[in-house]
């Protein structure tokens, strides 16, 4: 049964059949340096408040 759940959450979706343009891309490498640098930020954000934390005992 937990199988079956699983593979129906699996499912593939096939591509749009419309004749929708994709993004340029420009638009595209955008929102991937985008989101790549929110990332990097996010660790290193996380990383300095730890560190921060290992700091406040000594």
């Amino acid at each position: 049964m937990a199988e079956q759940k699983r593979a129906a959450l699996l499912k593939p979706v096939p591509p749009s059949t419309d004749d929708k343009k994709p993004e340029p891309w420009q638009a595209r490498l955008f929102w991937f340096g985008a989101i790549a640098l929110i990332g990097l930020l996010t660790v290193a954000g996380a990383a300095y408040l730890l560190r921060g934390l290992l700091f406040i005992g000594g």
